[in-house]
């Protein structure tokens, strides 16, 4: 993953990530600070190479998230990488 932009945001961020094999799912998920996932993306195959996206600082259920730090997860096969975000209201 690469840092997303703007890190402080406010209303919405774009996460950039490089993905390898197209074979593998490719899983991008949000968690609150309490490490509970508040949203979900992708969960697809993606082919090799550069992809980004854009979080709009909503929950699976479209409210909107408290300021704070939120980790988000990506997972590729076997690995996983982390980057913390920033939102302020």
């Amino acid at each position: 993953m690469r840092p997303n932009a703007p890190n402080p945001f406010n209303p919405s961020t774009i996460m950039n990530f490089v993905t390898g094999s197209s074979s593998e799912l490719v899983h991008l998920e949000i968690y609150d600070a309490r490490g509970h996932k508040i949203r979900s993306f992708l969960g697809v195959p993606l082919a090799a190479g550069q992809h980004q996206v854009r979080w709009d600082g909503k929950d699976n259920t479209g409210r909107n998230c408290a300021s704070g730090v939120y980790p988000a997860r990506l997972r590729q096969g076997g690995q996983q990488q982390v980057m913390k975000m920033t939102l302020v209201r």
